[in-house]
């Protein structure tokens, strides 16, 4: 039933470190379900999985994170043990540890959402429709100063590196998935 209520979504943005190949999902809560739902998510779009994740700090992923200790989140550190990843978080007040998914909210703000601002959407579902219709355009338009695009650099150069998810479900058969 549409009420006409306004409800705020929040945006997940992940990004592959060569290539610079966006992902972007909205969900209506910062919880832990919708952060790991959005990895497992982008992991399918990008048809595999990174050997290590680096989050932000966000309490979604990372509990405690000092010089002495690291706590990863439980959902968090069972969905990247599932898929074969470790999680480094970035530093915290280390600017340079995460300038790609930094630029990339950048480029996911102006060119994604920006144009999708003044469209009115009735579902969540609606809405990361044309959020992943415009991701996928910034993935293929040419780079200004490099050869090719995000998608033919991934392609060529990052995709066969990412551990397939396939060897990710072979090796998981035997446990139920309800268990991650």
């Amino acid at each position: 039933m549409d009420t006409g209520e306004v409800l705020k979504v929040y945006v997940f943005a992940a990004c592959l470190p060569f290539s610079g190949k966006l992902y972007a999902k909205g969900s209506y809560d910062m919880r832990e379900e919708s952060w790991v739902d959005a990895h497992v998510s982008a992991f399918s779009s990008f048809g595999g999985t990174t050997p290590i994740l680096v989050p932000d700090n966000l309490k979604q992923g990372v509990v405690k994170h000092t010089v002495d200790e690291l706590v990863i989140n439980e959902q968090y550190r069972r969905m990247a043990e599932y898929y074969g990843c470790a999680v480094v978080p970035a530093r915290p007040r280390r600017p340079r540890d995460k300038g790609a998914v930094e630029m990339s909210v950048r480029v996911i703000e102006q060119r994604a959402i920006a144009p999708l601002r003044n469209q009115l959407f009735t579902s969540l579902r609606q809405l990361n429709e044309a959020l992943l219709e415009k991701v996928r355009e910034i993935n293929a338009r040419p780079f200004q100063r490099r050869e090719g695009s995000r998608d033919e650099v991934f392609v060529r150069q990052e995709k066969p590196l990412l551990i397939p998810l396939l060897a990710v479900m072979l090796d998981t058969l035997d446990e139920p998935l309800t268990q991650m």
